[in-house]
């Protein structure tokens, strides 16, 4: 009789995986070419970063890309080239990564969270129209797992209120809406190149924009703020922070870059494979199919459950697929981060003493996201995109796992 791995049985996933990332080609002749040259720091004929710079902005479609040393770099040097200032409100959705709200608050804006789509697990329209105020400036999509946000709702928002789109895309390079590759559709976009992400480098982020103004802005902050190289003046007139990458990452992003539209190839025909095996499993829902998502990215492969058709929790559900040896089993989306203590507690008041209405960011903060909380902890399932990246023999066997573990759910439903 066939058991589940979680309750005594073999499991069911044996099979090997490429470890990711890695090496998709010359990685280690770029490098090479850093450690020869004379210049290691971006501020000082920095050609791997100015190469990368320039093809990363073609491959997006952007007139700029500015590289720096992290995406939570990016989103802070982009708040303040785009003049935000504290007392200012971003607007994100509240289960995404707490690096975020950490970013906006360290350039001293205020972040408002926004309750999630039940469905796409992505933005809320009602719940974002709900926390408006006049201190609202920055609207900031994220795409979440490399597909993209409803970005027709999210410029229709923006012109009805007059807000800035400041795109989050570090999980998301590559992927399109309409065709058009996200980060091109607000002022700025910015990407982030560590863990976890499309295209990686071990750490490092990027900034892309259409503006000139903006491009030197950002070329200026920089350097904690030196207006040499964007002006030709030696000046400061803004506080900044030190944002320069090393040229060794911008040496392995560029290695990376160069090999990565044939991964991403491999990475969409895997997951086409692996949803087809999975559609007429019970208990188990693909992501909503929306043809304006013309291109995802998969920094993981999403899935939702229904746990009443399944009969057990999502909770007990997950548990049994790591048992089974399915790599990185996580949730749909983040944590809510209201719920993290930072923002459960009071210590965020130290950080937010500018905002003029504390009130209404303590009520912000207190409030229950229906959506988010519930996607969190009943619906959203990720695993690994090495899956997607293997044979598709390996994708046959992911899915025999997770139907092995939904013909078994009941019994997981006592174990629990």
């Amino acid at each position: 009789m066939i058991r589940l791995a979680l309750l005594g049985g073999e499991p069911a996933f044996a099979a090997t995986l490429d470890t990711y990332p890695h090496a998709f080609g010359n990685e280690l002749e770029e490098l090479r070419k850093v450690l020869e040259s004379r210049f290691w720091n971006v501020s000082y004929g920095a050609s791997a970063t100015q190469q990368f710079e320039e093809e990363f902005a073609q491959y997006i479609g952007s007139r700029y890309a500015v590289a720096v040393n992290t995406g939570g770099m990016a989103l802070q040097m982009s708040l303040r080239a785009l003049a935000i200032e504290p007392g200012d409100e971003v607007l994100f959705q509240v289960n995404t990564c707490s690096a975020d709200a950490n970013a906006v608050m360290n350039a001293q804006a205020t972040p408002i969270f926004v309750d999630s789509d039940p469905e796409t697990f992505m933005l809320n329209r009602p719940s974002l129209e709900s926390w408006l105020t006049p201190r609202s400036k920055v609207l900031m999509p994220v795409h979440m797992w490399g597909r993209s946000e409803n970005m027709d709702m999210i410029e229709d928002v923006a012109r009805t209120h007059n807000l800035i789109i400041l795109e989050d895309a570090c999980l998301a390079f590559g992927a399109e809406w309409q065709g058009v590759k996200v980060g091109r559709f607000g002022k700025l976009g910015f990407f982030s190149l560590g863990c976890l992400k499309s295209l990686q480098a071990g750490e490092g982020g990027v900034i892309v924009t259409d503006d000139k103004s903006l491009w030197k802005e950002l070329i200026m902050l920089r350097p904690w703020g030196d207006m040499s190289a964007a002006y030709g003046v030696r000046d400061q007139r803004e506080l900044a922070w030190n944002g320069r990458p090393s040229q060794f990452v911008c040496a392995v992003a560029l290695a990376q870059l160069r090999s990565f539209p044939e991964h991403l190839e491999r990475l969409n025909q895997g997951a086409s494979r692996l949803r087809k095996l999975l559609g007429d499993v019970p208990g188990i829902m693909n992501m909503p199919a929306d043809e304006s998502i013309t291109k995802e990215a998969f920094t993981q492969f999403m899935f939702k459950v229904d746990e009443d058709l399944l009969g057990c929790s999502r909770d007990a559900f997950a548990a049994a697929l790591g048992a089974e040896g399915l790599p990185f089993i996580w949730h749909g989306a983040f944590e809510p981060i209201n719920t993290l203590t930072l923002w459960r507690g009071d210590r965020w008041r130290t950080w937010i003493n500018y905002h003029p209405d504390i009130d209404f960011v303590a009520r912000n903060y207190a409030h229950v996201f229906e959506n988010a909380l519930h996607n969190f902890h009943h619906t959203g399932v990720t695993i690994s995109r090495d899956i997607l990246a293997a044979e598709p023999k390996v994708q046959e066997q992911a899915a025999e796992t997770i139907l092995k573990v939904c013909e078994h759910a009941r019994e997981l439903r006592d174990w629990q």
